[in-house]
């Protein structure tokens, strides 16, 4: 067997335990909720911005759903009104609200739990209102804040379960008190008359909705702002103020104080807040790794995810715990804490690590044995089409039912303890490739087709040499043959896509199987996409066209002069031209087509 050269980089073994049941199925088995924050990115349906995995996860792993940045001010008002004490949603700015209305419909489909995040917060807060509120007066900074509230609390209303009112308003530098520094509130006359105004306009604006306080270094009572907010959530109570609840952001460091008894403080804080006849949840937690990121470093964050998640369980008055985020890849933690990394439960390439283990099993995850000759999933769940097939994540079952290799041991990288020869990749949107394929060998893959259609299949694959080759099979029976891989660069790292399209697919549960006819190449994914629908006409998706940037905020382009026309996602003609260049800059954000005599090119405008 000749082997085919790949290039590695480091990775850890993650998980490849395959679970009977989601996380979202396993806690509301228990009546809970699990939910994790979605980035504008998937809002704005920019999906090639997520690692492939992300939208299959948020939207299968979920129940309970908050969105990192579209519900704050920032992103909804960032435009000062006429009148800042008399506006109606017209004056809010529409392409940000589309992503409200995406995540709430989101929500709806898959009858998840949302979390408004947050009407009032110090930071993310327009330029505008920083400069003009400290000139107002007492009465206007309590008339802006009650008529934002009921603007946004009213086009929400009854699509939000709980909101955070006021974010983050208590003193970070230890002392007793509220925050005043750069605080577009702070010069109103008393800060808690104004939090306990905004309480009681958010209630009356959407009375089923439960109002939250949240903040961070609030958990436990070794953080300094534990004592003050307790004060304060018991006062708001005993002044019938209306507060529900109080979120713990739970921002921690792993291994260094997330240890048993730190986390019976947490606990000890939800019984507190019982006691105030309040609600607790647990908002944003995440697990940073600092100084390094190694297989012990990732084992006891996974113990850690464990047992928050255990005591999570425990606690009658705490019904969600939200991770503050799905991948590695575009967490907010490198970029604010110097050396640290890795705090959630999937990696840059959207694999499980061993958080997700930890979190699964307090939530009493059975673990899936597979039984020898039976096909089963390799995450426990189909992979629904249209969707990624990440080609290491072929079924387990072993030889000769979920995979055939000609040899024994892995050539690669042991991310799965068998003989498929799989590599790491620095590729987009993988960690892990199969190489040295032969004739004969195949592997296989249990899909839900979610609609019976024409779809478009894109290969991911890599050949300095060229000449390997391929057939897909659905139940056993060849639906695309003979997809040979060309000269995609000088290297084994020189990925590029391979589209075959239009392949029509019955809805329903079924078996897909990669069959290698000869070899030469390296293959990372598969995506498989409904196809595109110009005038009601199917269009296919060639690679001889491309374009760049792809997004784009304003030119793509081409990598060759053709005559084009551009339109919407609805066919509706909207340009047309003879170049090498689209300019999309004047276009709203979202997708468009791009098609030509023998193409249609999807491109994305930011």
């Amino acid at each position: 067997m000749k082997p085919i050269l790949i290039t590695f980089i480091t990775l850890f073994v993650l998980s490849s335990t395959a679970y009977s049941q989601t996380l979202k199925e396993l806690a509301e088995a228990k009546n809970k909720y699990i939910g994790t924050a979605v980035n504008n990115e998937y809002l704005d349906g920019q999906h090639s911005s997520n690692p492939p995995g992300y939208a299959t996860a948020l939207e299968t792993e979920f129940n309970c759903i908050v969105a990192e940045n579209a519900f704050k001010m920032g992103y909804l008002l960032p435009t000062q009104p006429t009148d800042p004490f008399n506006f109606t949603i017209a004056d809010f700015d529409q392409n940000a609200l589309k992503r409200v209305d995406a995540l709430l419909a989101l929500a709806e489909e898959k009858d998840m739990r949302v979390r408004g995040h947050a009407f009032i917060w110090y930071n993310q807060a327009p330029q505008w209102l920083k400069t003009a509120a400290p000139n107002w007066t007492d009465q206007q900074v309590f008339d802006f804040a009650q008529e934002y509230i009921e603007v946004l609390g009213t086009y929400t209303k009854g699509k939000v379960d709980e909101w955070d009112v006021v974010n983050e308003a208590i003193n970070d530098d230890g002392t007793p008190g509220y925050r005043t520094e750069d605080t577009w509130y702070a010069g109103v006359s008393s800060i808690q008359d104004f939090l306990d105004h905004c309480f009681n306009v958010a209630k009356l604006t959407d009375p089923d909705a439960a109002m939250y306080y949240n903040d961070y270094n609030i958990e436990t009572k070794y953080i300094n702002k534990n004592a003050f907010m307790l004060t304060m959530v018991e006062g708001m109570t005993e002044r019938n103020v209306s507060i529900d609840g109080v979120g713990l952001q739970s921002h921690f460091i792993s291994g260094a104080n997330t240890n048993t008894a730190m986390i019976r403080e947490i606990g000890a804080t939800i019984d507190k807040l019982k006691g105030f006849g309040l609600q607790a949840a647990i908002t944003e937690l995440d697990l940073r790794i600092c100084g390094g990121t190694t297989e012990e470093a990732l084992q006891e964050q996974s113990e850690e995810f464990e047992e928050i998640t255990a005591m999570f369980l425990t606690k009658d008055n705490c019904q969600s715990l939200l991770v503050w985020g799905i991948s590695d890849k575009g967490s907010w933690i490198p970029y604010t804490f110097t050396g640290c990394d890795d705090a959630l439960l999937y990696d840059d390439f959207m694999k499980k690590k061993p958080a997700y283990n930890g979190l699964a099993k307090a939530l009493g995850a059975v673990i899936v044995e597979p039984e020898p000759g039976v096909l089963t999933p390799f995450s426990g769940s189909r992979i629904e089409i249209p969707g990624t097939v990440e080609v290491e994540e072929y079924d387990l079952g072993g030889q000769g039912t979920a995979y055939s290799d000609n040899t024994a041991g892995n050539e690669g990288e042991n991310f799965r303890e068998e003989d498929v020869d799989l590599g790491g990749t620095g590729d987009q949107g993988g960690g892990y490739v199969l190489g040295w394929a032969e004739n004969g060998e195949w592997l296989k893959y249990s899909v839900t087709i979610t609609k019976t259609g024409k779809y478009d299949f894109t290969f991911r694959v890599a050949s300095p040499i060229g000449g390997g080759d391929f057939n897909i099979l659905l139940n056993d029976e060849i639906i695309i043959s003979g997809v040979t891989v060309g000269i995609t660069g000088d290297e084994w790292e020189s990925y590029a896509d391979v589209n075959v399209n239009n392949i029509e697919l019955e809805e329903g549960d079924a078996t897909l199987e990669i069959q290698f006819v000869s070899g030469g190449f390296n293959m990372n994914y598969i995506d498989i996409t409904a196809a595109v629908l110009v005038n009601n006409t199917t269009q296919s998706t060639i690679s001889s066209l491309t374009a760049s940037p792809n997004p784009t905020t304003g030119i793509a382009y081409l990598n060759q002069s053709t005559t084009w026309t551009l339109y919407t996602t609805q066919g509706d003609k909207i340009a047309n031209g003879k170049s090498s260049e689209v300019d999309l800059s004047t276009f709203e954000t979202g997708t468009y087509f791009l098609k030509t005599e023998s193409t249609t090119l999807p491109l994305i405008r930011q």
